[in-house]
C-alpha cells in the first residue's frame, strides 16, 4: 500500500494551505486536473508543476472528459 504525500506550495488569500498530493510518482493534482475532475486554482500565481498542470488543462478541454465535456453548462472561476 502506497501513502500519499504532501508538498505545501502556499497558501491563498482566505489562508487556506495548497499542496500537491502525490501517491508513489502519481502527481494526484495533474492526474485530477487531466481527467477533468478538478480546474487549475488561479487564486494565486502558480508555484508548482506549473507546466504541467497547464498542460493537463488543455489536454482535458481537448479531450472534452469530465467538467470539461460540459462545455457551457460548467461555471468555471476562469469566467
Amino acid at each position: 500500500t502506497e501513502q500519499a504525500r504532501f508538498r505545501i506550495v502556499a497558501t491563498d488569500g482566505f489562508n487556506r494551505t495548497l499542496a500537491m498530493v502525490f501517491l508513489g510518482t502519481v502527481n494526484v493534482n495533474v492526474e485530477m486536473v487531466q481527467q477533468g475532475l478538478a480546474e487549475v486554482y488561479r487564486g494565486v500565481p502558480c508555484q508548482a508543476y506549473c507546466r504541467d498542470l497547464r498542460v493537463a488543462e488543455l489536454r482535458a478541454k481537448h479531450n472534452q472528459v469530465g467538467a470539461c465535456a460540459q462545455e457551457e453548462q460548467y461555471e468555471t472561476s476562469e469566467r
